[in-house]
């Protein structure tokens, strides 16, 4: 069991970027698969939904302990 923050920190940051791919900042271009006349104009993110907040949380969490 790792119980030093710092130990902590390193641990997540060597974790992560094996799990996640890396973003090399090329935009690849997707074809339409909709008609055009349907479009997204609203998306609401809520805590129930976000993933990344809830991954924030567990950070934090994992950090203070």
């Amino acid at each position: 069991m790792v119980v030093d923050k710092q130990a902590k920190a390193t641990l997540l940051n060597e974790y992560f970027p094996s799990v996640f791919a890396k973003d090399d900042g090329d935009c690849p271009s997707f074809s339409r698969r909709v008609s055009c006349d349907v479009s997204l104009e609203n998306i609401e993110f809520t805590p129930k939904i976000n993933h990344l907040s809830t991954l924030m949380v567990f950070l934090l969490h994992f950090l203070r302990s």
